[in-house]
């Protein structure tokens, strides 16, 4: 086998966890999975606008694991969400 068609036969494993937003994104009802998405997207800036402590302390608070890093990657867009890694 050449080394073209070896490379061409060659497929990245998968690494690393999911982002911790998506996965629980994937666990909760309707309701809440907007409540959360509208919250996570809104801009900085908005007198509304809850913190990255704040968010993860909620989340905490009702049985899942996040820390407040794991909010600030996703809403930065930093996340395997949007990065192409993950999901």
């Amino acid at each position: 086998m050449s080394l073209a068609d070896r490379l061409a036969d060659t497929r990245n494993n998968p690494h690393g966890l999911p982002c911790p937003i998506a996965t629980i994104l994937g666990r909760l009802n309707e309701e809440d999975r907007v409540a959360l998405l509208n919250e996570l997207e809104k801009p900085v800036g908005t007198p509304s606008r809850l913190t990255n402590n704040a968010i993860a302390s909620a989340l905490t608070e009702e049985g899942y694991r996040i820390g407040i890093k794991g909010v600030e990657t996703h809403r930065k867009r930093a996340c395997r969400c949007f990065t192409g890694s993950g999901r």
